[in-house]
């Protein structure tokens, strides 16, 4: 549909994962990694348990909210979600129920991989101290607010290698890295390969490389050097 124009000034949903590569080759669509969009008569969803969400949502519209109750009743539907819902937030399910001032800070990165935030633009969104954003994120997620945002940025990147032609340098650009010598350091650091080696594997492979998960304590890649989240 969007090859076709027929998504353009047009809301949509696209998977987490294809996200990054969509918006950059189809810019005149305004995708979300919500759950569903409905935009007048385009309806779209992520994929998955989504499209059976979308489809209540459908039944509901058409037939009243006690038959879309009952189909999720039939379906054994734990919960039947919004379409506005995010489709995922990063190490939900490792970690268990999140502080929702956590959730409303990972959300604030995710908006923000072009242009890190700094400590203080996290404390003054949740209003807390800085020492008070850093021990929810130490408490919640075992890492800093700076290295749990680098790699966001960082999985960010290994998608648009993955999907997308685009060179690294844009890519560091786009992912919010001061230079392209800066992103492949933090990228090799994070996955044993230079980008350019990561852009030649099978896609199934590379998108399976997992981000070390950081043992007790920070290492010193862990603290910032910077004012920004770098």
């Amino acid at each position: 549909m969007a090859k076709a124009g027929l998504l353009n000034d047009r809301k949509c949903a696209v998977h987490w994962e294809a996200l990054p590569a969509f918006n950059e080759r189809f810019m005149r669509v305004e995708a979300a990694a919500t759950v569903y969009e409905v935009d007048n008569s385009v309806w779209s969803c992520a994929g998955g348990t989504a499209a059976f969400d979308m489809m209540v949502e459908l039944v509901k519209l058409h037939c009243g909210e006690p038959v879309a109750v009952n189909v999720g009743e039939l379906a054994v539907a734990g919960r039947v979600r919004t379409g506005d819902e995010r489709q995922r937030l990063p190490l939900l399910r490792q970690h268990g129920r999140l502080n929702p001032t956590v959730v409303k800070l990972i959300e604030l990165m995710q908006r923000n991989l072009a242009t890190p935030l700094t400590m203080a633009d996290l404390a003054a969104a949740a209003g807390l101290s800085r020492r008070q954003v850093e021990r929810l994120f130490r408490n919640d997620l075992g890492r800093s607010p700076c290295r749990y945002f680098r790699e966001l940025r960082l999985e960010h990147a290994k998608l648009l290698l993955a999907q997308s032609a685009m060179p690294v340098l844009e890519i560091a650009v786009s992912c919010g890295f001061v230079s392209a010598s800066h992103f492949s350091r933090c990228f090799r650091e994070a996955h044993q390969m230079a980008p350019h080696e990561a852009r030649n594997l099978p896609i199934g492979r590379f998108l399976g490389v997992s981000t070390p998960r950081p043992a007790s304590g920070d290492t010193p890649s862990d603290t910032c050097s910077s004012p920004t989240l770098a």
